[in-house]
């Protein structure tokens, strides 16, 4: 059951008047009557980071997309994008070619960009010869982004949650290879620590940072006084979990807000995330 125009158009109206919207990502649009009056709302507000996510189909091959609705997306909605993100599957039926090869990406790519969008990055989750390698276009130039890939059937939400993280770090002011590398990275992550829960297929762990690392003590020992820093944010970096100990340990020889140098302590367990553009960290010392 679909939602009634009327309250689609009502919130997106609500979102526009309240905030100032960075970016914007869409996802399954289902009929051709809502794909239509998102692009209406959308156009007037110029809106510069419009990421599309074209669901059409799932990963599994079923239909999610009206087939009389696909028209309207590829000429209403794709001409406002900054970048549309189909999987194999959608590609395949956006771009009438037959992909096995990044070579047969790259031809169903260049088809796709003519639909009016400034970048195309094909998700290769399921190609078959090159697994979990993406393939960005920007109308004259190709980019390769290989990544691991993780053999789980907990992929649950993988293509929603790499466009939204695109998304997310162009309103941050990243390039669109630096927002697709960064949002791969934490995609990747995302996977490895995804969640067995249900009967069916289990979801990404989008929160997989908020969990202690194994260089976390359960509680400090009395000799150990617990110690609360701030720093900038190093680039490409989204938790302290994922810092090497070499740049960690660069970060509290002279951590920012601190009138002295600590590089004497010892350092036993710590946690910490990015906010804005610092970390925030947590560190037992002795």
């Amino acid at each position: 059951m679909e939602l009634p125009i009327s309250i689609i158009a009502a919130q997106i109206d609500a979102v526009f008047d309240d905030f100032d919207v960075a970016a914007v990502k869409t996802g399954m649009l289902s009929s051709t009557a809502i794909v239509e009056v998102v692009a209406k709302l959308l156009k007037p507000q110029n809106v510069t980071n419009l990421v599309v996510d074209p669901v059409m189909i799932s990963k599994t091959g079923h239909a999610l997309l009206k087939p009389e609705a696909i028209n309207a997306m590829k000429t209403q909605l794709f001409p406002l994008a900054l970048l549309v993100t189909p999987n194999i599957h959608e590609a395949q039926q956006l771009s009438g070619i037959e992909i096995k090869t990044l070579a047969d990406a790259r031809r169903a790519a260049k088809i796709i960009h003519g639909f009016g969008c400034k970048h195309v990055l094909i998700k290769g989750g399921h190609l078959l010869t090159e697994r979990a390698t993406d393939l960005l276009y920007d109308g004259r130039f190709f980019n390769v982004f290989k990544g691991e890939f993780i053999d789980t059937p907990h992929t649950h939400g993988t293509g929603c949650t790499f466009a939204s993280a695109i998304a997310a770090h162009l309103a941050r002011g990243k390039s669109m290879n630096d927002a697709v590398q960064t949002a791969k990275t934490y995609l990747t992550e995302a996977i490895r620590h995804s969640l067995a829960i249900g009967h069916g297929t289990g979801p990404t762990n989008h929160f997989y940072f908020l969990q202690p690392s194994n260089r976390m003590l359960k509680s400090p020992p009395a000799s150990f006084s617990v110690v609360r820093l701030t720093c900038d944010v190093p680039r490409g970096y989204a938790s302290v979990a994922e810092l090497p100990a070499a740049l960690l340990n660069g970060l509290f020889e002279h951590p920012a807000g601190c009138s002295h140098v600590v590089s004497h302590m010892h350092i036993r367990a710590i946690e910490g995330l990015a906010y804005k553009n610092s970390f925030h960290f947590t560190c037992w010392i002795e």
